[in-house]
């Protein structure tokens, strides 16, 4: 059997089967690759390969300050990092370099293009085959109009396919998360909302902080920066005590000088 009739990107859609092979190759050829095997060291060669490929392209389309904020739109081959030095462009613009496409002419004189790897013949190649097979097999996940689909589960770190394309210009701001994990995304989202919510009431906090004047009229320093904040952020819809103050005194402190 050849490696191309194991690496078969052919069987369904592609997005389904860069996902099955990131999530599948790697656990069931790891333990024959480390007895020896040249086929099974081969598979996980494109299943490394494709990995690289695809984390860096799903990378992009993260945040650069938060990476859990992900917009699929925003998803470039130009992008690279210190993680990825060389940018996906260059790699696929020399694969394409030792791999010219082929013109099959058929009896009928009709033309087809047919872009493929070439087929190693030398046993000793199986591992450079698996790694040409990973980067065709990755160009023909970015020729998919849905490609955007494609997600790597900010929980598990497992690769799945939407049911839609995300929105354009509309960023996930609290990650994404497979059907396994959808528990945990909603308990990571949760917590983020309480982060935010916090957040705006310590710099709400801290613009008052500094306008507290140590006399007799102002009375003490946190019960009058809660009854301040009380009359400002009815939208956010929590009562501030005196004591709230004093438990994030630091924090409020620590924002109200980074503000001079």
């Amino acid at each position: 059997m050849k490696l191309s009739d194991e690496i078969d990107e052919d069987k369904g859609s592609i997005l389904d089967y860069v996902a099955r092979a990131l999530n599948e190759i790697g656990p069931a050829f790891s333990a024959r690759a480390r007895e020896g095997s040249e086929r099974a060291a081969a598979l996980l060669e494109f299943d490394n390969t494709l990995r690289s490929l695809t984390d860096q392209w799903i990378d992009s389309g993260k945040d650069r300050q938060d990476a859990i904020v992900d917009e699929p739109h925003r998803r470039t081959i130009l992008w690279c990092s210190t993680r990825f030095p060389e940018p996906i462009f260059e790699t696929l613009r020399m694969f394409w370099e030792r791999n010219r496409p082929r013109v099959i002419v058929g009896s009928d004189g009709r033309s087809t293009l047919r872009p493929e790897p070439k087929a190693f013949l030398n046993p000793e190649d199986l591992s450079l085959e698996a790694r040409e097979r990973a980067i065709y097999c990755f160009q023909r996940l970015l020729d998919s109009p849905i490609r955007e689909r494609l997600c790597r589960c900010d929980g598990c770190r497992a690769y799945f396919v939407r049911a839609r394309t995300p929105k354009r210009n509309t960023p996930m701001f609290r990650g994404v998360f497979c059907p396994n994990c959808k528990g945990k995304g909603s308990v990571q989202r949760m917590n983020s909302t309480r982060e935010n919510r916090k957040k705006q009431l310590v710099e709400l906090a801290a613009e008052l902080w500094t306008k507290w004047k140590p006399i007799a009229q102002y009375g003490d320093r946190s019960k009058w920066v809660a009854e301040r904040m009380n009359k400002k952020q009815r939208t956010l819809g929590t009562f501030i005590t005196g004591k709230w103050v004093t438990q994030h005194q630091e924090e409020i402190k620590a924002e109200a000088e980074r503000r001079k």
